[in-house]
């Protein structure tokens, strides 16, 4: 994600992660008489969200940072013009925080768990899932600029970037998105009430539901026939598959 949307989901993750390990700063979370919970796995779960953190705020620097505005909110802002602050006070700034307030209750179990790291097979999984979902963004995003910079350096006629990972998925940071919210829900299986599974369920379907479809209209109203093509050469817009697969499946869902 990128922009404001980026910058506001970094800041409200660092936040909730510390109001739900019931801390006044990251120093008292491995103390002693802190958490109640397995050390180890608060250890492993509070690095692996700074890396997350981290990478996501890098990203959101080199897409323009403070001064650049995400094109969603650019057209809210003419959409619904002296309107649009409320509008998107309401179905942004607010929705995105429950969005996000959901799948950070796993947060609960990985920090109070009191088993230890790795005793079942879901920690093996998380673990798996996290480590997987960090790379793939990372690698994903770094692709996408270099794709960008290329084309402003007139290093490429690309109109749509088709190599690397997205060769294999039209919106592989997308998957590294839901599978980094599957893998905190999975690391904290044995404390998290099952209720919570709806945290990361929320995430797949705003990214299923919404954020795929509003990407793939804008990247047909920019790009016309060209990014018709690419859905037709890489059908799924999530999941990697192989290129044969892929064209396979863009014949199925595109071809008109």
């Amino acid at each position: 994600m990128a922009g404001l949307s980026a910058a506001w989901e970094d800041m409200a993750c660092r936040l909730h992660l510390e109001q739900l390990a019931h801390i006044p700063s990251s120093n008292d979370l491995f103390q002693d008489d802190g958490v109640d919970g397995d050390k180890d796995r608060q250890v492993l779960v509070f690095c692996l969200v700074c890396v997350w953190g981290f990478r996501l705020t890098n990203n959101f620097y080199a897409r323009g940072g403070i001064g650049h505005e995400d094109w969603r909110y650019a057209d809210m802002r003419e959409k619904f013009g002296a309107n649009f602050w409320w509008i998107s006070l309401f179905s942004v700034f607010l929705g995105q925080t429950i969005f996000l307030f959901l799948p950070c209750l796993s947060l609960y179990g990985a920090i109070e768990s009191k088993e230890p790291l790795f005793s079942c097979a879901y920690d093996a999984v998380g673990f798996v899932f996290l480590v997987s979902a960090i790379l793939l963004e990372t690698i994903s995003d770094q692709q996408m600029n270099d794709f960008i910079t290329s084309k402003k350096l007139g290093h490429t006629t690309d109109v749509v970037i088709n190599q690397g990972l997205w060769r294999y998925s039209r919106h592989p940071n997308y998957l590294g998105e839901m599978m980094f919210w599957w893998g905190l829900y999975l690391l904290s299986a044995t404390k998290t009430e099952a209720w919570m599974v709806c945290g990361p369920i929320s995430i797949s379907a705003l990214f299923i539901f919404v954020s795929v479809k509003l990407m793939e209209d804008r990247q047909i109203q920019n790009k016309g026939d060209k990014y018709r093509e690419y859905q037709m050469e890489v059908g799924s817009s999530l999941l990697l598959l192989p290129p044969a697969i892929n064209k396979l499946l863009g014949k199925t869902l595109y071809s008109k």
